[in-house]
């Protein structure tokens, strides 16, 4: 890995590699006049967009765009609705819950979604960022559990 150096200013450093190049560039502004060597990266999952989107469509015929994330990569939240999930080797999914956040510490509430999504066997977990206001969330959380659900009853309810 070759390393380059430019001139350190006030100004922006060069623009970075495209992400698809799964490199990042990373350099460090010292002082005026010296010059630091730019370091290649492997950037982090949480550094790139989620890559995967799943529309699930709720009893009242409506969809609503969901980004797949496993379960250790679950970015922490305030407010969302989610479908905990097991995905099998074949690529076939097992909905496992049916929820949304209520409480307003991000980290309780992806610790809250880890600890169920574990004890009930599901790997990823599918977000729904898009619904603002509880009452909103609520309708998606019911639209989603109705169609999902609907024989189950309530044995899949998931709240927190």
């Amino acid at each position: 890995m070759a390393a380059r150096s430019f001139p350190l200013d006030r100004s922006l450093p060069p623009e970075p590699r495209l992400a698809s190049d799964r490199k990042f560039a990373a350099s460090a502004w010292v002082g005026a006049g010296t010059a630091m060597p730019v370091v290649e990266m492997q950037p982090t999952e949480t550094l790139l967009p989620p890559s995967r989107f799943y529309f699930w469509r709720g009893a009242s015929g409506q969809s609503y765009v969901h980004t797949i994330h496993s379960l250790i990569d679950c970015p922490a939240i305030t407010q969302a609705c989610y479908v905990l999930v097991r995905r099998l080797g074949d690529g076939s999914m097992s909905v496992r819950a049916v929820g949304r956040t209520t409480g307003q510490s991000e980290t309780l509430n992806l610790a809250h979604i880890r600890h169920l999504a574990a004890s009930l066997g599901a790997n990823e977990v599918h977000l729904h960022l898009m619904a603002d206001g509880e009452s909103r969330r609520a309708r998606v959380e019911f639209d989603l559990r109705a169609s999902l659900f609907a024989m189950l009853g309530d044995a899949a309810v998931a709240r927190h």
